[in-house]
């Protein structure tokens, strides 16, 4: 089963579930360069919640991605508006892969 295969499954096995199952799916459509469909899925997450601060950080990268910039822009200027300390800093602390492990002394 694909990443894709298993969110869908999860979307409709819990249909009330949290926003974060379609910011889940829409990453992996995203990772395929499948970005309609990664931003119809990060968009059916600010459904679920509009103030959901990763979706609109990660709607408006794919839509930078996808070359339309000025719904980046317009994107982008949510984030502010819902968490002004946002930086990239936090983001990059908050996207486990991007973690590097500590060296072992």
């Amino acid at each position: 089963m694909t990443a894709i295969q298993a969110y869908i499954k999860t979307i409709r096995l819990d249909p009330k579930g949290t926003p974060h199952y379609f910011l889940f799916l829409g990453h992996a459509y995203r990772c395929l360069k499948r970005y309609e469909e990664a931003i119809e899925e990060y968009q059916k997450a600010l459904d679920r919640e509009p103030n959901h601060l990763f979706s609109h950080v990660h709607l408006a990268a794919t839509y930078g991605l996808n070359g339309n910039i000025e719904m980046a822009h317009a994107e982008a200027e949510a984030v502010p508006r819902i968490n002004p300390d946002f930086s990239l800093n936090i983001l990059a602390k908050n996207m486990h892969h991007t973690r590097q492990k500590k060296s072992a002394s």
